[in-house]
């Protein structure tokens, strides 16, 4: 997935992950508040679903 600056370095698998949810959350928030593109994820594109909501 390319999402610049979101990571996680913790003890455990777990706590990673919890870390990189709440990171990638802020992110997208950020990226949805300044109107920077999304990056395609699985093939869907982020972008024209903001646009057309």
């Amino acid at each position: 997935m390319a999402c610049p600056g979101v990571w996680a370095k913790e003890t455990s698998l777990e706590k990673c992950r919890e870390v990189l949810q709440e990171v990638l959350e802020e992110w997208l928030v950020l990226k949805l508040r300044d109107r920077d593109p999304l990056p395609q994820l699985g093939g869907i594109d982020l972008n024209r679903m903001v646009a057309e909501a």
